[in-house]
């Protein structure tokens, strides 16, 4: 088969693909990505076949202060602007891409909305891959009228096969918003364990438990005070604390820490994880589904996008803590994080997460049952 693969945005919306990708390469499958210029290093990283759109949307996002979370706005935000503006856009470029590179079955991220138009305007099956792990935020009555104004504009008619993959497990999914049924299980078999953080920072022990604390690569830059906060309330813990900051952050910014934590602007999550016994993060999916399928308990700060129903969620089913990022204090976190680390009732639910994630299909099983949907579906 020829796959072609897109996706709308940053880390959260690529690495999902990764595990079909790698798939397809081992079993001789051609494949190509599409991405926006400012993504282009991360897919080099995994040598993949590149195409780059928008070289002039690469450029240093703005700092911005801290706020609230307001779900009615980022709700807008994804009907606005990954639907009707992003989407509008990438329609027309991908339509071309398209119809010159003839793909049999097109892969992207579930808010990639321009590349699901471009796949039912050239008629190309297609399978969407979901990156908003709880289900509520990316839901009909947000995307569709805009979604159906798009299809009026372009004369896109709904009846191009398609299929859903699903990286998570169907128990995390929010009760009230469902899965089709035409879905897809797949789990990315996490690699053996070796070793890594004491080869990357010098001084690491690895007999102290460890905290790993992220606030993603997006909104990360509007974090006003909140990396200080949480720092000055977990760098005198008796834990090793491994800090990310994003390319745009210097982690000098961030001051003089104690010896026992140790910051930087990038590390391989899936390499971090495995020596690690909680996760501090504002809530994106990818982080939280990385952090279960280790089996690891969070401490979640939701900021905006989907994190705040991620946050509810994980909440519901006794795997983290959540706390509002404009009042959480210090001390709180410091309480907080010390009582988790103690305590076995979020570290046994996290880790039955990550027993259900080994249940499931792994990317070589899932990419058959896709080209069996091709196949099935060739005209």
């Amino acid at each position: 088969m020829r796959i072609l693969f897109s996706f709308i945005a940053g880390h959260g919306h690529f690495l999902p693909l990764t595990p079909l990708a790698d798939a397809a390469i081992h079993l001789e499958h051609e494949i190509l990505f599409v991405c926006s210029a400012s993504m282009a290093d991360a897919v080099k990283v995994y040598n993949y076949p590149m195409m780059t759109l928008d070289e002039a949307s690469n450029k240093i996002p703005d700092r911005k202060p801290l706020k609230s979370v307001d779900i009615a706005d980022e709700e807008r935000h994804l009907r606005d602007k990954f639907v009707l503006q992003m989407g509008r856009e990438k329609l027309l470029m991908m339509i071309p891409i398209i119809e010159h590179w003839q793909p049999d079955l097109i892969v992207f991220d579930e808010v990639d909305y321009g590349t699901l138009l471009a796949a039912e305007y050239t008629k190309t099956p297609y399978a969407s891959v979901i990156v908003m792990a709880e289900g509520s935020f990316n839901r009909s009555e947000v995307v569709a009228e805009a979604l159906d104004t798009l299809r009026y504009e372009n004369n896109i008619t709904t009846d191009t096969k398609h299929i859903v993959v699903s990286p998570i497990p169907a128990r995390f999914r929010n009760p009230n918003y469902e899965l089709p049924p035409n879905i897809i299980y797949m789990y990315a078999t996490q690699p053996d364990y070796v070793s890594f953080l004491s080869s990357v920072f010098e001084g690491y022990d690895p007999h102290q438990p460890t905290i790993y604390f992220t606030l993603g690569t997006v909104f990360n830059t509007e974090a006003g005070d909140l990396f200080n906060r949480v720092l000055d309330g977990i760098e005198h813990t008796a834990c090793n604390v491994i800090v990310t900051v994003g390319k745009y952050i210097d982690p000098i910014e961030l001051g003089e820490r104690p010896p026992n934590v140790y910051i930087t602007n990038y590390l391989p999550t899936q390499k971090i994880l495995p020596e690690c016994n909680l996760v501090i993060t504002h809530g994106g999916s990818g982080t939280v589904l990385a952090s279960l399928a280790h089996g690891l308990p969070m401490l979640l700060l939701p900021m905006g996008a989907d994190q705040p129903h991620n946050a509810r969620r994980c909440v519901e089913l006794g795997l983290a803590e959540q706390f509002d990022v404009l009042t959480v204090s210090s001390e709180v976190i410091h309480d907080v994080v010390l009582a988790m680390l103690e305590s076995a009732h979020y570290r046994n639910n996290a880790r039955e997460f990550q027993d259900e994630f080994r249940k499931m299909p792994s990317p070589n099983d899932a990419l058959h049952k896709l080209q069996q949907f091709v196949t099935a579906n060739q005209t």
